[in-house]
């Protein structure tokens, strides 16, 4: 989920729309030509973007527009200043993006964007569809919607203006005037999340050994690291039509569970690490539905991490030999794979002097791995910015193999997983260094998950429903799945007396609720949990301190499992997988 959106939902919509002043134009222009490569050196970070635009708020700079012009990029203009860009994902691909949410403060108008509709507070649908966020504005006395290149005025609705304001800030408070001319200080910090990656998820490991892959069901230094995994194992040729369905039903879906093994009901990613295994990256790719190659770039782009050996290597990547845009590759790391030409033999690794990798084995402090089983693996013929080379090629006999890159690092964004792959087989060896090097592929990894993303932002006395499913794509609002946790905050006020906060659901299961002060609450951190059995849960404070409370909700209930001849089959409470309906609540006096 994009952060620029949590925290939008956060200060309920205070960087979108201007003080109460009118243009005398009704023309809306929005730019269509983009610099990315200025933009991207100027506004990398999209935190700092946002400072920037609350900056120019608090100097009474009018909001003109807002603009979605492409996948990658969300711009904001303002009078005689830069367009302010923040960034989505940065793929060529389909990905299941999450829906932009927002949420107002205390008894303010709520206001949604959801799939291609608006929605006013009362949830009916607003008359406007465009494929792309349109830029909305107030203008003459009427809120304006740009579609395309025409401009037509939203009628009929209960929009009103009166959105909340900056109207001053200091060194540790934002200070946020409503329509009802009621001030709250917001601290600072809400304007930066916390950057914690994420820690709650099914199992650890998914294995891919699908069609056209060598058949594996374990991988010996998951098992060191005690780490647990699941595995999908089938033939590598002649795959029959049974094999066909059971790919397909655990990476794309069934009425059990509607988007795969690999994502929760909400599009965030069910296990720590996808595995692709060795064998042949081209007959995987033609036998994956176009949705399971959706699925599983929606993985990474949404916080699980990627780890590709030889086959998997080349499936992460963007191409083969004089192949580029190959369609049936994920295009997870911006480079084009070159077949090495070495089949059933072996090469050596440098570890490069800085390679993050040490942090985990120091390889018999050399620097160095010997023989490495290699099979018809690849080198990336060029090594964009971004990409981490991490370890070199040692086989002097083959000149264009020789010290080129053969483990590599990529990640795209701070809420992306770090995708890892190398083009050779660590993963055979069962003990020493080279199931170390396997091992510490796997650390380095699973250490780039993406960061924790936010739901909303709860209200004094208001009910929040967690009920959607897959399908409604909205995200924000979408039912919880096994083991996941979703996570809320709420402003306490000062002097707030009597707090409750209580989640509950009309589904027999267990849920954990938790808080915690500055940081996302997990199990192993939070100041307060509980979860003893069943689906209600509760707490109740006198007092608190006052300032931004984390709050998590977990599904404790979750399947069992029975072991096949394909991997692992799904049993009892099967309907987890769906996602579980839920409510949750805060109140205080």
């Amino acid at each position: 989920m994009n952060r620029f959106f949590e925290i939008l939902s956060l200060i309920g919509f205070l960087l979108i729309f201007p003080s109460c002043s009118h243009s005398e134009t009704e023309e809306v222009t929005v730019e269509k030509t983009i610099d990315y490569t200025q933009l991207q050196n100027t506004l990398n970070k999209n935190i700092q973007s946002i400072r920037h635009l609350v900056e120019l708020k608090s100097s009474n700079k009018q909001l003109c527009s807002v603009s979605s012009s492409d996948e990658k990029t969300l711009l904001f203009f303002l009078e005689e200043e830069q367009p302010v860009a923040l960034y989505k994902v940065v793929t060529s691909k389909p990905v299941l993006y999450p829906c932009l949410s927002i949420a107002s403060v205390e008894d303010d108008y709520c206001w949604t964007i959801s799939g291609d509709f608006l929605t006013d507070s009362k949830g009916e649908r607003i008359s406007v569809t465009n494929d792309d966020l349109p830029s909305i504005h107030y203008l003459n006395d009427q809120w304006n919607c740009l579609l395309g290149d025409t401009v037509l005025a939203v009628q009929n609705t209960q929009l009103s203006y009166g959105y909340p304001l900056v109207e001053r800030m200091d060194e540790e408070n934002a200070y946020i005037s409503f329509p009802s001319h009621f001030q709250l200080p917001v601290s600072m910090s809400a304007f930066q999340l916390p950057n914690v990656p994420n820690r709650a998820f099914y199992k650890d490991i998914f294995l891919d050994a699908g069609i056209g892959l060598n058949p594996r069901k374990s991988l010996a230094a998951s098992g060191m690291l005690r780490m647990p995994l699941e595995c999908l194992s089938l033939s590598r040729n002649d795959p029959s039509d049974y094999e066909y369905d059971i790919q397909n039903e655990m990476l794309v879906g069934n009425s059990d569970d509607s988007n795969g093994r690999l994502l929760y009901p909400d599009g965030q990613p069910r296990y720590k690490l996808l595995f692709v295994n060795g064998g042949s990256s081209t007959t995987h790719g033609k036998s994956l539905d176009e949705q399971a190659l959706i699925n599983m770039r929606s993985f990474v782009q949404n916080g699980g991490s990627y780890l590709g050996a030889c086959a998997g290597a080349f499936f992460a990547s963007n191409g083969y030999d004089d192949k580029e845009n190959y369609p049936y590759y994920l295009s997870l790391i911006p480079f084009v794979m070159n077949h090495t030409g070495i089949s059933n033999s072996s090469t050596g690794m440098f570890i490069e002097p800085q390679s993050p990798l040490l942090n985990y084995y120091n390889f018999g402090n050399d620097l160095y791995v010997e023989e490495v089983y290699h099979s018809k693996g690849g080198y990336p013929t060029t090594i964009p910015e971004g990409v981490e080379v991490l370890a070199r090629f040692d086989r002097p006999d083959h000149e264009k193999v020789h010290k080129k890159p053969c483990v590599m690092a990529y990640k795209t964004s701070g809420m992306s997983g770090r995708i890892v792959t190398t083009g050779s087989h660590p993963e055979y060896a069962s003990d020493g260094e080279i199931r170390d090097l396997s091992a510490s592929m796997i650390l380095y990894a699973i250490d780039g998950l993406g960061y924790t993303s936010l739901k909303g932002f709860l209200q004094n006395c208001k009910i929040r429903q967690m009920y959607k499913s897959t399908e409604d794509n909205d995200p924000m609002f979408t039912k919880i799945g096994d083991k996941q946790c979703h996570h809320f905050a709420v402003y306490i006020p000062p002097n707030a007396n009597n707090i409750t906060l209580k989640v509950d659901s009309e589904i027999k299961c267990d849920l954990a609720l938790r808080m915690c002060r500055d940081t996302f609450a997990f199990p192993d951190n939070a100041d307060y949990s509980v979860s003893t059995g069943g689906a209600s849960q509760q707490f109740s404070f006198k007092s608190l301190e006052e300032g931004i409370w984390y709050v998590s909700v977990q599904c404790l209930t979750t399947v069992d499992i029975e072991q096949t001849d394909y991997g692992q089959s799904y049993i009892g409470r099967t309907d987890v997988l769906n996602g579980v309906p839920y409510q949750i609540q805060v109140t205080w006096d």
